[in-house]
């Protein structure tokens, strides 16, 4: 109980800090010159580094784009809008390593870069962002939600130089404790090597809360406004110079930068520190950071935390196996005990984040010890309730076979304590529509239904629920057949299942040759002759739960003839045309055979052989048909093929004189299948060209009668059975 009421008391502390929507946090703005330009121009960088609370509900969130405004003393010189990049998180840190964080304590910050070119002139320049407002909850302000905030850099007068501003390297602490002293080196860096002395100064104030987008008073000026700038009203006993009460108070070493406090107030404090920028004993300029430091009361002694239960519900009924996660900080060991008299003394783990399996269902009560060395140790504990997930269902017991209406219902699943709540609904068709405990009565409905039955259980907090419809069906009818009660072997017997029910119907065939089957309508195929009794089995297995073996007739399963034809040759010139027909069939029953020729010839009983001539060619398919006593049949055929013979004829002259005699050059070609003649001249021109066996060569070429002479042809052809012919010679032309 002591360590809960500590908890809800550093709640109540940091609560004005989390709950309040918080804006930007702190900033700097800094420069580094990177030369001159063609023009005499100087080029400087230019980088804006932002901090803000990123737990931040209603607050502002970083600009897209930052509006950055330069002038020349009053005079406006130039509007940079600079777009939002990368942001990153703040890590934790803290002044002793026992300090936990504030609850939802986050800050990101992100950087804005560009480049400038700007001319040396008299005055130099001031460059300023502007941004209102800060956090409500500023304890070292009067109003602190109407203050903004007003982050600069000055270039010096005439900068012919080149200067580069100082910048701040370390980022600010996320937290400070009450009453522990804290050196943070806030020490800044110059790129020109110039001189820094440091103070506490004033924080400026910048923009307002007036609702005109960009106006002078806006949150976001566009642009912002020149110097001087106004300083923010600190509130009584607070100033630049002493933003934060501390014994002693916040001081900082003007030429190291290390910043010191042993601050005693809680709370957000502005805190500005300048690095004034020498040169050969000028002051060059003012570089300023303005941040928002937090002070929290750090519960040194209490920093190790179990997640509670109550933020995972779903683990109260989740069975034996449990995640745990600490939410202790800064821890270097950490030693679990779950106080599992079942597995003790290994009811132990030594990860920061383990996974837990308990011997069994009860209560427990979780011991975390966390050492965060340098003599940081603390013990923390949580109660776990370990609850096996609640899964029921029930089974109706009785026939859904009407005209039976009643059934007893069993609640099944997960075994439950006596002290557990059970409501059974059975709706308003039934004789008891609603129960509450394990065992219901029977309960009759007073129609088929379907009726939707429901039950719901709790037990030790753990629910569960289960629905499912009860439905009473007709009894069904079995019947089945066969497609035919004789069949020749190879043929195949369709077997039909003609039962009738309301629910699905599982079949199991057995054909009466040692093959099943659990189609309901199978085609079946005996490999064997004989007398086959086919059998089947049918059954409900869901609503009205019936079965029935049904035998069929027997089936006779005659012997089928066999039919072997041969032929030989299967192929043939048309000038030996003769094909001889084999029948090579072993047939141990009476059959006959029949031949039948695709060009009509039939031969009956053909029982051994027979030659037949062909008339003509192409291709020709003989059917050899047998059909035995018992009316079976069995087929074989072959396909033989009568090609044209093969013959090439070229004469070796022609007279193309128009006399009609002998006046083309005409080539004879038989059994090819492919043609091609090429005709040449003495030197090697093609003059006649033909893949047309018919097409004859006239004597002419491009129309006109060539002289009389001899000519070279080349003609290649392919005939019916794949062989290229090759024919060269000579062409004697006659006038």
């Amino acid at each position: 109980m002591k360590r809960m009421v500590l908890l809800i008391w550093v709640i109540l502390i940091i609560a004005p800090f989390s709950a309040i929507p918080f804006h930007i946090v702190g900033g700097e703005l800094s420069y580094i010159c990177q030369g001159t330009a063609p023009n005499g121009n100087k080029l400087y960088q230019v980088r804006l580094t932002i901090y803000r609370d990123c737990n931040s509900l209603n607050g502002a969130p970083f600009d897209n784009p930052a509006i950055i405004g330069i002038y020349n003393n009053t005079t406006f010189v130039q509007r940079l809008a600079l777009p939002l990049q990368s942001t990153f998180l703040l890590p934790y840190s803290a002044p002793s390593p026992c300090a936990p964080p504030p609850p939802n304590t986050c800050i990101e910050h992100t950087s804005y870069v560009t480049t400038v070119s700007l001319p040396p002139v008299p005055g130099g320049y001031t460059i300023v962002y502007q941004r209102c407002c800060r956090n409500s909850t500023i304890i070292n302000l009067v109003n602190p939600d109407f203050n903004g905030a007003t982050y600069m850099a000055t270039i010096p007068s005439m900068d012919t130089a080149c200067n580069s501003s100082p910048a701040f390297p370390n980022h600010p602490p996320l937290i400070l404790c009450r009453n522990m002293g804290f050196n943070y080196p806030h020490h800044a860096i110059d790129p020109d090597g110039d001189s820094l002395f440091y103070t506490l100064c004033n924080a400026y104030h910048g923009g307002g809360r007036d609702n005109i987008p960009g106006g002078p008073t806006s949150p976001q000026p566009d642009p912002p406004l020149p110097p001087p700038y106004p300083i923010v009203t600190y509130a009584p006993g607070y100033s630049g110079a002493n933003p934060m009460m501390g014994n002693p108070s916040m001081t900082i070493n003007p030429f190291t930068g290390l910043l010191s406090v042993n601050p005693s107030v809680n709370g957000i404090h502005v805190v500005t520190v300048c690095a004034q920028e020498w040169r050969n004993g000028v002051l060059l300029g003012v570089h300023r950071r303005d941040y928002q430091f937090t002070v929290y009361g750090c519960d040194l002694s209490k920093f190790a935390t179990i997640r509670p239960q109550n933020l995972i519900p779903q683990t109260y009924c989740a069975g034996l196996t449990i995640p745990f996660v600490s939410y202790s900080n800064n821890a270097i060991s950490y030693y679990w005990k779950f106080n599992d008299p079942g597995k003790a003394p290994a009811d132990t783990a030594n990860v920061q984040n383990p996974v837990y399996t308990f011997s069994d269902t009860g209560v427990y009560n979780v011991m975390l010890v966390i050492d965060a060395g340098n003599g940081c140790k603390d013990t923390a504990y949580e109660t776990y309730e370990v609850r096996y997930p609640l899964q029921v269902y029930f089974e109706a017991q009785g026939s859904l076979c009407l005209p039976n209406t009643s059934l007893q219902f069993k609640l099944k699943g997960t075994p439950l304590s006596p002290q557990a709540k059970i409501n059974w609904f059975f709706g308003s068709a039934a004789s008891l529509s609603f129960f509450q405990g394990n065992s219901p009565p029977t309960i009759v409905f007073n129609n088929p239904g379907p009726h939707l039955v429901k039950v719901e259980v709790e037990d030790f907090g753990c629910k569960s629920e289960y629905s499912n419809f009860v439905q009473f069906y007709a009894p069904p009818s079995f019947s089945a057949a066969g497609s035919a009660q004789s069949v020749c072997l190879g043929e195949g017997v369709q077997f039909f299942n003609q039962s009738v029910a309301e629910t699905p119907l599982i079949c199991l065939w057995n054909f009466g040759d040692g093959v099943t089957s659990t189609l309901c309508n199978p085609t079946h195929f005996y490999q064997k002759p004989g007398f086959y009794i086919p059998t089947l089995k049918v059954y409900t297995a869901v609503g009205c739960i019936d079965s029935s073996e049904i035998t069929l007739p027997p089936i006779e399963v005659y012997p089928s003839p066999q039919s072997v034809l041969d032929a030989k040759p299967l192929k043939a010139s048309i000038f030996f045309p003769e094909i001889t027909f084999k029948n090579q069939s072993h047939n141990t029953t009476n059959t006959q055979s029949n031949l039948y020729i695709s060009d009509g010839t039939v031969i009956q009983n053909f029982t051994q052989q027979y030659k037949h001539s062909f008339a003509d060619t192409g291709r020709y398919t003989a059917v050899l048909e047998s059909v035995n006593e018992f009316g079976c049949e069995a087929y074989d055929s072959v396909t033989v093929w009568i090609y044209p013979e093969i013959t090439i004829f070229i004469p070796n002259a022609f007279t193309p004189n128009g006399d009609g005699i002998n006046d083309n050059f005409e080539v004879s070609v038989t059994g090819m299948v492919s043609y091609e003649i090429s005709i040449f001249n003495r030197w090697g021109d093609i003059i006649f060209q033909s893949n047309n066996p018919k097409k004859s060569w006239d004597g002419r070429h491009q129309n006109l009668p060539v002289p009389a002479g001899v000519y070279q042809y080349v003609i290649r052809a392919i005939d019916y059975l794949g062989v290229l012919h090759v024919r060269r010679g000579n062409i004697y032309l006659i006038l």
